[in-house]
């Protein structure tokens, strides 16, 4: 079955799953704007239930910033299996622990 699939992975959680078939993976980064303070860090105001709220953490970065919290042991499997074997598997998890430490601070998220 052929597929061609194109998203914008900053919107999409996603993960690239082994595959027991032969497939290729074409990657393109374009590079923008870098996000700012205020497009990447979670603030009280962005805590309310407000529609604009609810509808600004699912177009906007601060969306990534959640994901990894709720999806905390999905984010380690993941890393692991794409690291597995590498020296960069340490790396790789403290920083994702780093970031959930970070988050769980955060006495309002929790």
């Amino acid at each position: 079955m052929d597929r061609f699939i194109l998203f914008q992975s900053d919107w999409a959680l996603h993960r690239v799953r082994p595959s027991l078939k032969e497939r290729a993976c074409f990657t393109i980064w374009i590079d923008g704007a870098t996000n700012s303070d205020d497009e990447i860090f979670l603030k009280a105001k962005h805590l309310s239930t407000h529609p604009d709220n609810i509808a600004l953490l699912y177009h906007s970065p601060l969306q990534r910033v959640v994901s990894r919290a709720v999806y905390h042991e999905i984010y380690e499997k993941s890393l692991r299996e794409c690291f597995e074997g590498t020296n960069d598997l340490q790396i790789m998890l403290a920083s994702h622990y780093q970031h959930l430490k970070q988050i769980q601070a955060n006495a309002a998220l929790m």
